[in-house]
């Protein structure tokens, strides 16, 4: 069945963790698909080492189990284990069902993290510059002041000036670069079948397509053909997701 994992980045405050719950579950109910909930009380994989990383585990911890319990939600979670960034939530399935590893252990791991950091700082950001007006207009309009200011603070500049897919493309195609090389080899990142890199990078590309249609790679670019074989996996459960496409 198709259902939604969504939420805030980081957790950045209890009052937005539930404004953010509560309006997704509405939504996520409209639509007749299940919600979980997810934002990282530790985001530490940020672009820059000042950048805002959450309220912490402890606070955190209390947040998501408030939210569960008042809201009626799940949250991430295995048991009574708790998991809510991504990356940490593709390591711990690789610990808790070491029979099924997505990113691996020792050489492989610390690879896999290294791919991570291309993607992070270097991806991710160019990404946001070719979509981010898309995705202020693909926020809910009560939501927009908040995340016009947030970011802007971030990033010392407007929106519009941030704004300039042009650029952005230019980033996204030398940050990619490696990438390409490497899917004219293998039809994925990890050989012959999706796993750890690959569905990092997917991530990131998946929410800029979803929330905009500006181009974000060329079409003769490997990174294409690969990301419609990712969109195809787990019988095309990305494929069948909802995008600003299907508005229109």
């Amino acid at each position: 069945p198709i259902f939604l994992i969504a939420g805030p980045c980081a957790i950045e405050s209890r009052d937005l963790a539930f404004d953010t719950a509560g309006e997704l579950k509405q939504i996520c109910a409209a639509l007749g698909i299940p919600f979980i909930y997810k934002s990282s009380f530790d985001k530490a994989n940020r672009s820059s080492g000042k950048s805002f990383r959450g309220v912490g585990m402890d606070e955190g911890l209390k947040i998501l189990g408030d939210v569960r319990a008042q809201l009626k939600v799940p949250v991430l979670t295995d048991g009574d284990t708790v998991v809510t960034d991504s990356f940490d939530i593709l390591r711990y399935l690789d610990t808790t069902y070491p029979e099924a590893p997505v990113l691996g252990d020792g050489l492989g791991l610390q690879r896999v993290t290294l791919f991570k950091q291309l993607v992070d700082r270097s991806i991710t950001p160019a990404l946001f510059r070719i979509v981010v007006l898309d995705l202020l207009e693909a926020i809910h309009p009560e939501d927009r002041e908040y995340f016009r200011t947030t970011r802007e603070a971030r990033f010392g500049a407007s929106l519009e000036a941030v704004h300039d897919p042009d650029k952005g493309r230019q980033q996204l195609h030398q940050a990619l670069v490696p990438v390409s090389a490497q899917l004219k080899e293998t039809p994925f990142l990890d050989g012959d079948s999706p796993a750890g890199a690959d569905y990092l990078l997917f991530g990131s590309m998946m929410w800029a397509y979803s929330v905009s249609t500006e181009t974000l790679v060329e079409e003769r670019d490997p990174v294409a053909g690969w990301f419609q074989r990712m969109r195809a996996v787990h019988d095309g459960v990305a494929g069948k997701a909802m995008t600003i496409r299907d508005l229109y």
